[in-house]
């Protein structure tokens, strides 16, 4: 084995970030494994009519979950990190402030369907469904708990649980050929179980409780509103297009865009699995301008790596990775599949740098890209999706996504160097995955998802973008 540099050590802190980042998303493998079985349970069963209602509706109330916690989250966790001593009110407080607006959210999303008439002819299904989807979120925001003491194993078991849970219901809601309500009130049984669950495992570490601490309202007030507006903001240009194409097309099309945006969301977990692992170890060596690169610099690897590999997999294989499980009622959300994996690229960078300016005290910037983003999306679907239906959605959806992500961020000197650093790490990944995509794209479908791992691996080794050390140095500091 060759001698490691002078200047090499293990990062003592890639230990608990690998373990957390491993925990999060080895549970999200069986997760994804058993909700990928639901997916299908539930797309076949439903049929692209019923499912896009069914998107329709989720789709619309996901534009109100920014306001369930106005993007707290972070705030509560650094926090919590650096007044140990007081997490117990400071938690507990932040969850006072979840309820208040969980139940403020769910009263505004119910009123303003009735409203404008929105999911006409379905509004007692959209009263369950934000019960689920909105009112509970201050149970599930106890989890918030397990990043806090880096145990996001106890969330990872949860979710399986969960997830097995819905494969249970919608199996009987076949067997018993109920509709799509009972299917909405399993939906709302199986998010109740989850939420209890979080909020009791949470309580074996902080032992908090709702109460009111003025001090810490009006801090955690005055320091989450740059994440409220991102939130609000990022969910306008992730799910606005699911709302506009339920209004300017029908709702068969937004059930095979909806297919295809369910595979296609499935990788978002690596760059949240491995910055929700790494933000309270940046928070911690912030001032350590050296040590801060080098995390960010494995960060940005890594997620390069993942998303431009599975870029170039899913655009080479779309046609069987969304029939396989979906059925050929469903091909003509291949095209889709095949344009909206490449707008990950932008939430994979989005999500490393947003975590990284949180970490040095800049969150303030953030909601400047994501407004933008979401002006930009708005406007390129009222354009693009009439002339070209879905793939005109998805088109807006890539362009918004890498704008926001990334490109918007060179042009401000707080983010410049790290948007920076995000593109000059892509650079080869990108090349490898092109080149991947042009040397398997005449040969078989089969072959080409065979061949393209090991293709995409070879070109990565070929240009450096990926080494020996790399893989040494993770070892070494897992074992460290």
């Amino acid at each position: 084995m060759s001698e490691k540099p002078e200047n090499y050590q293990p990062l003592e802190f890639l230990t608990p970030i690998i373990k957390n980042a491993s925990a999060v998303i080895g549970g999200h493998v069986i997760c994804t494994i058993i909700s990928i079985l639901s997916s299908v349970l539930l797309v076949r069963y439903s049929g692209s009519e019923r499912f896009g209602s069914y998107s329709a509706l989720y789709a619309y109330l996901n534009l109100f979950s920014w306001l369930t916690t106005l993007g707290i989250e972070p705030i509560l966790v650094r926090k919590a990190i650096s007044r140990k001593e007081q997490e117990n009110e400071i938690i507990g407080t932040g969850l006072s402030i979840t309820t208040l607006f969980s139940i403020l959210a769910t009263i505004l999303a119910i009123f303003i369907s009735f409203l404008f008439h929105y999911a006409k002819g379905l509004q007692l299904l959209l009263i369950i469904a934000a019960i689920d989807f909105l009112l509970l979120t201050p149970l599930r925001t106890s989890g918030i708990v397990f990043q806090l003491y880096l145990k996001q194993w106890y969330r990872a078991n949860i979710s399986i649980a969960r997830e097995a849970l819905w494969v249970i219901i919608l199996a009987l809601a076949m067997v018993l050929k109920a509709g799509l309500p009972a299917i909405i009130v399993g939906r709302l049984l199986c998010s109740s179980a989850e939420g209890l669950a979080v909020l009791f495992f949470s309580r074996r570490f902080v032992k908090f409780k709702l109460h009111w601490e003025k001090f810490f309202i009006l801090q955690i007030l005055r320091e989450s509103w740059p994440f409220a507006l991102t939130a609000f903001s990022s969910l306008i240009y992730i799910r606005i297009d699911q709302v506009m194409l339920y209004k300017l097309t029908d709702v068969r099309q937004l059930g095979y865009y909806a297919a295809a945006v369910r595979i296609a969301d499935l990788p978002a977990i690596v760059p949240a699995a491995l910055m929700t692992a790494m933000f309270p170890v940046l928070s911690q060596v912030v001032s350590k301008n050296e040590l801060f690169e080098r995390y960010m610099n494995i960060a940005f690897r890594c997620l390069a790596i993942v998303i431009f590999g599975l870029a170039a997999f899913i655009t080479l294989g779309s046609p069987t990775i969304i029939t396989l499980p979906f059925g050929k009622e469903y091909l003509a959300s291949a095209p889709v599949l095949s344009l909206l994996i490449w707008s990950g690229v932008g939430t994979f960078f989005s999500m490393a740098i947003y975590i990284a300016l949180t970490a040095k005290g800049l969150q303030r910037i953030i909601p400047l890209s994501t407004v933008l983003g979401a002006m930009l999306n708005i406007f390129l679907n009222i354009f693009l999706i009439p002339k070209w239906g879905i793939m005109g959605a998805s088109l807006a959806t890539v362009i918004s996504y890498n704008f926001s992500g990334y490109i918007f961020l060179l042009f401000l000197p707080v983010s410049r160097s790290l948007a920076m650093k995000a593109i000059k790490t892509s650079l080869y990944p990108f090349i490898s995955a092109l080149a991947c995509i042009l040397i398997l794209k005449p040969f078989p479908q089969i072959l080409s998802l065979t061949l393209s791992p090991i293709i995409f691996t070879g070109f990565l080794f070929i240009f450096g973008a990926w080494r020996i050390s790399d893989i040494r140095l993770l070892w070494d500091s897992q074992n460290a």
